[in-house]
């Protein structure tokens, strides 16, 4: 038995994907699933039958044909010549008659108010209209919009005429708008290019573009954290010439600042160099972290140099999920762990992130669903009938967008990626999944995300005993490289399979004490 309606539940669970309230999102898909919970906690142990409302007695007919309907519908069966079972309780019936229109309401207010001698505006005492104004906007029922009135837009277009055709412009406030425009990421054009608004729109566009979303955030921080080191450190100095004006001594002292006052590791304060840099050319046109010969700081590197040597390097190397652990995480997730539809989608997972050498952000997504970055079913192309190709659009070294295949085969094994590949596509398909849907969704159907995902599986690995904090979602792709390395694959096909550009991979690959111990036996032949 299940429940039943005429709604879409699928599509409405793709259209409130971004619906802030995941609990209430989440009860109302499943409550048209599996249906609500009615308040009955315990079956009534005596007959109990409730009297019907008094609004019944008045509309007969109405009622009559209200039960008609419902049992028309199937949404309610019956009628019975006798009751159907020996202890039920009966709910009462009620109608919602009929009440007077607005403009009769209306008149009543009115009338009661004039007697009263309420003074009441005449032009806030119309009817029902479409179209209304309300707190100096138009709000429109027909076309679904709120707008400015046209004397207002017709005000406000005529000031934005009048300011670009300025030569000059002054901005107030306690920073000059080179500093303002800077933070804001925009590059700084000539004066004869800044005139062009459209022409400015698409350089400062391709600008922010050439680097992804997240770097620019970081830059962007490590930058604020300049300008405040730079205001507090140095007063009186003109905060305007802040970019044309950043000296080697400045920048030592700066780094210092980091690591001594904030706390700041060594990656974190290249990578906020990097953002003063990014910001310096952005404005002036000028790398500070070069001489006038192009050639890099040497006093600023030593300090760099310095920073990094008396860091504790604390190791905190994930483990890897190599082939034994994802058989056991097979096992375990075939008795049903969470849901069906989740235990699937995490297998899954599972199997193209190891077999594909995998990155988690490849195969889930952050927090909302791009098609245009993440995998979607028309990504999954079965070539012959042992080979599959999947297709990353995006992934860490891919940064022009130009699109990685995955190449996966049958293994004649019981964990095989092109079998599971296979049964999920079918059963997303069955479910009604579209080209441009997720490929790996959710109980709530929604695209799996990465914290989600990392969730459940360190819930599985906990399952299995194992010290769930020493994995994480890379640790399929670090299980991919040692596995292939305790099998003796050459190491030339282990960079090929994940993909790494140079002998970075040997990082991945976790040597067991096993390992070792073979090949000191394999000395002594």
């Amino acid at each position: 038995m299940h429940a039943t309606t005429p709604i879409n539940v699928d599509k409405l669970a793709w259209e409130l994907q971004r619906h802030p309230d995941r609990y209430f999102v989440n009860s109302l898909i499943n409550g048209l699933r599996k249906g609500f919970f009615t308040g009955v906690s315990s079956l009534p142990e005596k007959v109990l039958e409730c009297k019907n409302l008094l609004s019944t007695t008045k509309c007969p007919d109405d009622v009559s044909g209200l039960v008609k309907s419902e049992l028309d519908n199937n949404f309610v069966i019956g009628p019975f010549t006798k009751a159907p079972f020996d202890i039920y309780r009966v709910s009462p019936v009620g109608i919602v008659e009929d009440h007077q229109n607005a403009d009769a309401t209306m008149k009543i207010l009115v009338s009661m108010f004039a007697s009263l001698d309420f003074p009441i505006a005449k032009h806030k005492t119309l009817g029902p209209v479409t179209c209304i104004e309300y707190s100096g906007i138009i709000l429109d029922t027909i076309r679904m919009e709120a707008r400015l009135p046209e004397d207002k837009l017709c005000g406000s277009k005529e000031y934005l005429w009048f300011f670009l055709n300025r030569k000059t412009c002054t901005k107030h406030g306690p920073f000059s708008s080179t500093v303002s425009d800077s933070i804001s990421g925009t590059l700084s054009l000539p004066a004869p290019l800044r005139n062009s608004v459209e022409l400015s729109c698409v350089i400062n566009n391709l600008w922010r573009k050439g680097i992804n979303s997240a770097t620019r955030d970081v830059y962007t921080s490590g930058y604020k954290c300049f300008l405040k080191f730079r205001t507090s450190q140095f007063e009186g100095e003109n905060i305007g010439n802040v970019m044309s004006n950043i000296s080697e001594d400045i920048l030592i002292c700066f780094v210092s600042y980091c690591q001594s006052v904030l706390g700041l590791k060594y990656s974190t304060i290249k990578l906020y160099l990097a953002g003063i840099r990014h910001f310096s050319i952005a404005n002036c046109s000028v790398n500070p972290l070069v001489d006038n010969v192009g050639k890099p700081l040497l006093r600023l590197q030593n300090i760099l140099n310095g920073i990094k040597k008396s860091e504790n390097k604390s190791v905190r190397q994930k483990l890897p999920i190599t082939y034994s652990v994802l058989q056991q995480i097979y096992q375990h997730l075939q008795k049903s762990i969470f849901d069906p539809h989740l235990d699937f989608t995490m297998l899954t997972a599972a199997v193209i992130g190891f077999f594909g050498f995998l990155r988690c952000s490849e195969f889930t997504c952050k927090q909302s669903f791009d098609p245009a970055l993440n995998l979607t079913m028309d990504d999954v192309v079965f070539v012959t009938d042992c080979q599959v190709n999947l297709r990353l659009k995006a992934s860490k070294t891919d940064i022009f967008r130009h699109g990685v295949i995955i190449k996966l085969f049958k293994t004649n094994n019981n964990i095989c990626p092109y079998v599971q590949l296979s049964k999920y596509v079918t059963s997303r398909k069955m479910n009604g999944a579209t080209d441009n849907d997720p490929l790996l969704v959710d109980s709530s159907n929604l695209a799996l995300r990465r914290s989600l995902f990392i969730d459940k599986l360190k819930t599985i690995l906990s399952h299995l005993g194992l010290n769930a904090d020493k994995y994480s979602g890379h640790s399929f792709r670090i299980g991919a490289a040692t596995t292939c390395s305790s099998n003796g694959i050459q190491d030339h096909m282990i960079q090929t399979l994940g993909r790494w550009k140079s002998d970075c991979y040997s990082r991945y690959i976790r040597t067991s004490e096993v390992d070792i111990r073979q090949a000191l036996l394999k000395m002594c032949k």
